[in-house]
């Protein structure tokens, strides 16, 4: 029998992990061969918008391998 309580704790662990890896990523991450937008924002828990507001004119076109990417940081 799963505890009545399971549900709230499988969804209070969904909701942090942004959050945790937001706190696991830098403030500027280095693109690897492979990554996407997408991928970057989904590592770093943020939106490609996001990413794109923080980083002006970077498009899946100009992302390339070693630039350094911009990661918003959440407010405190």
């Amino acid at each position: 029998m799963r505890p009545p309580f399971a549900p709230l704790l499988a969804l209070a662990v969904l909701l942090a992990l942004p959050a945790a890896a937001q706190a696991a990523c830098p403030e500027r991450v280095g693109v690897a061969f492979g990554d996407t937008l997408a991928s970057i924002a989904r590592a770093c828990g943020v939106s490609v918008e996001a990413l794109r507001r923080f980083n002006p004119g970077l498009t899946a076109h100009t992302l390339r391998q070693g630039a350094l990417v911009r990661v918003p940081r959440p407010p405190l």
